[in-house]
């Protein structure tokens, strides 16, 4: 009778250990799917790089830029209407399109190309009235466990990765901007980091810059000024269902 109560047991584990291995493999196979979609989109919208210049047209005027792979975003716009931008963190896996949905749900579980995929889409939240323009955008990200989307987001918490990842370039039809991260840290949704009504060159905006410079993990020797635009990233952290980890950057308009 023991040896018969060991042997269900023995087989009940391995029965559920060979289910979850599934359930993970459909994830990650789900995710790989969508990662490969955004890898194709790259490639469909990449603009080629001049041989003979060291910057290219239309970048900002710095060696920095010089990293970072132009789009065609009227090439985007065909795959997707709602394509406003291209965001890029040099030497990580972000480099995807921004979206600007009429919701804030429809691309959580769809891609660029109308795909129904957890990976979903990088979006700005949709009650911004002038994206990248106002005063603070904000633009939402999943975090999956194949480390694409805004999954490295949280490594900005680590003073070696933050250090050697200090920019993010954001691709319009305005041109190539540099953002420059100057606050990270955990928060929880619907938190006040989440205000998109914010103006700029306004007391209230200057209060929402100190509320994030002293949540922030690391002290910046960055502190914008009311007049300046910032973009807020956010991203789950995995560990708790409504805890997000935020990453706040300035525009350079120098």
């Amino acid at each position: 009778m023991k040896k018969a109560l060991t042997t269900i047991i023995f087989l009940v584990c391995i029965g559920t250990f060979c289910f979850s291995g599934w359930k993970l493999y459909e994830i990650l196979s789900e995710y790989k799917n969508g990662t490969d979609i955004y890898h194709s989109v790259l490639d469909e919208v990449t603009v080629p790089v001049p041989t003979d210049s060291s910057t290219p047209s239309g970048s900002a005027d710095s060696p920095e830029t010089t990293q970072v792979q132009l789009i065609n975003l009227d090439a985007l716009k065909q795959i997707n209407p709602d394509a406003a931008a291209w965001i890029t963190i040099p030497d990580t896996n972000i480099s995807y399109p921004v979206l600007t949905p009429d919701d804030n749900y429809t691309y959580l579980h769809t891609t660029i190309n109308g795909k129904q995929n957890k990976a979903g889409c990088i979006f700005v939240d949709c009650r911004t009235e002038n994206p990248f323009a106002n005063a603070n955008t904000i633009i939402y990200g999943h975090n999956l466990l194949n480390g694409a989307m805004f999954c490295e987001l949280t490594n900005y918490e680590k003073e070696n990765w933050r250090a050697g990842h200090p920019l993010i370039y954001l691709q319009t039809e305005n041109g190539l901007d540099t953002y420059r991260v100057f606050s990270c840290y955990k928060t929880t949704d619907g938190s006040a980091t989440y205000n998109y009504n914010l103006q700029l060159n306004t007391d209230e905006y200057q209060n929402y810059l100190h509320m994030v410079l002293n949540h922030s993990l690391f002290a910046s020797d960055i502190s914008p000024s009311a007049a300046e635009p910032i973009i807020t990233l956010s991203t789950c952290t995995n560990d708790d269902e409504h805890e997000r980890f935020i990453v706040h950057a300035v525009k350079n308009n120098t």
